[in-house]
């Protein structure tokens, strides 16, 4: 959406392609959108959580195998709807630029066949090897040093074993006839012309996919990420987090501090495997801070079942299934997130310090450049209890050298950002 804006800002007409389920959100922010049919995502959680479990359930185990087979069935049937549908968008607009979403990379040889101008969004932080840079996935602070240097690459050797592992699973889920997002790559190659079909994909990490020279756009700067010793192809760019200040908010209860207390602001994001993911880590920071003199707990718990299950017995503590995230990281002394690609681009738009609790993903990532950055500190959702969540809370809250790093980073973000996305549009668009 902050993308979207500046966009407009610049002259250009924006909509918005996708599935109807993000319909109501797109159009709350003023934009227009159309409804691209059967765009299924190029990673997906094909296997519930816990599936080893389905082993001790047979009848559960066939079931869900019989979906998948399903689905592989329709996948030539649905991508044929999906290019009807995408041609019908492309004869009515006529787009200068296509922005692909990462989840929809997979279906860039089919713009390409059609002589579609595009890019590819890199929402996550970047996954390009660097003898300084580690998987995204992986929690390690680098140092530029011997060992530190051999560290990454011993993180990018775990990387690539995990995705031979995947490759294997998704292989062996073939050979039993169910659906893998593998098979979607290789029905859109196959439908695409053979100068396409020769674009090669891969993925650097398990959630990303990209294909070998394709632009790619960064959301974020050189400075809110690890410093890299090898420059960037020249097909990669980073644009600025563009985070969309202007959103229109739902309307909550307000939550406001005292001017003698600090404010703390808790989240950890709305897409988690099972609702109740966060109870326990959400309960020990209930714990920590609740009745603590000069602080003011104000927790999202991101659905209304997880608000109903937390119980709070402190006057300092607000607890709300939803609250306004860009309003309240404005208003906080110190952000606890799970270091989500989104939450840790808001916080440096609002200079807010950072308690990072990673779970999954590029979370472990985000939370390590949080402490390269000096922007706040991380945690352990495994290991802490609340005497050091308390601890760790309290030293950011007191140093004042997190939130000056926060705000020194944040001006730097705002001064660079209009330049790298004037020069990413001039490299791809003939205005």
């Amino acid at each position: 959406m902050g993308l979207a804006r500046r966009l407009q800002a610049r002259g250009f007409r924006v909509e918005f392609w996708g599935e109807p389920g993000s319909r109501n959100l797109v159009r709350t922010q003023r934009f227009e959108h159309y409804e691209l049919q059967e765009a299924w995502y190029c990673h997906e959680r094909l296997l519930p959580p816990g599936w080893p479990s389905l082993l001790a359930r047979p009848a559960a185990a066939a079931a869900m195998l019989r979906s998948l087979r399903s689905r592989k069935r329709g996948t030539a049937a649905a991508l044929t709807r999906f290019e009807q549908s995408l041609d019908r968008q492309l004869a009515r607009s006529c787009p200068v630029l296509v922005i692909l979403d990462s989840m929809l990379a997979a279906y860039l040889p089919l713009l390409h066949k059609r002589r579609v101008n595009c890019v590819l969004l890199q929402d996550k932080p970047l996954p390009l090897p660097d003898p300084l840079v580690p998987p995204p996935t992986s929690s390690l602070v680098p140092s530029n040093t011997w060992w530190g240097r051999a560290d990454v690459r011993l993180r990018w050797g775990c990387e690539h074993v995990g995705a031979l592992r995947r490759a294997i699973g998704s292989g062996l889920l073939g050979m039993l006839g169910a659906y893998t997002s593998e098979q979607l790559l290789k029905h859109i190659r196959s439908n695409a012309a053979h100068e396409c079909s020769v674009m090669r994909p891969y993925r650097r990490v398990s959630y990303d996919l990209h294909y070998e020279g394709a632009q790619e756009w960064v959301l974020g700067t050189p400075e809110d990420d690890f410093r890299r010793l090898a420059p960037l192809p020249a097909h990669i760019r980073y644009i600025g987090p563009c985070v969309d200040l202007e959103r229109i908010q739902a309307r909550s209860t307000a939550v406001n501090a005292a001017e003698t207390e600090r404010m703390i602001y808790v989240s950890m994001g709305t897409t988690v495997p099972r609702w109740n993911s966060d109870l326990p880590l959400l309960r020990r920071i209930i714990e920590a801070f609740g009745g603590v003199r000069g602080v003011r707990l104000a927790i999202a718990s991101g659905n209304a079942r997880a608000r109903a299950a937390l119980r709070n017995d402190f006057p300092n503590v607000h607890i709300s299934a939803y609250l306004p995230q860009l309003s309240m990281l404005e208003r906080a002394d110190l952000a606890i997130t799970h270091a989500g690609a989104n939450a840790f681009r808001e916080c440096i738009a609002t200079g807010t310090a950072m308690l990072a609790f990673p779970r999954e993903f590029d979370q472990p990532g985000n939370a390590a450049r949080v402490m390269y950055l000096g922007l706040g500190l991380r945690g352990s959702r495994r290991f802490d209890c609340p005497q050091s969540i308390r601890e760790k809370g309290m030293r950011v809250l007191q140093d004042t050298r997190y939130t000056e790093r926060a705000r020194e980073l944040k001006a730097t973000v705002e001064r660079l950002e209009p330049l790298l996305l004037e020069s990413a549009l001039r490299a791809v668009v003939r205005v």
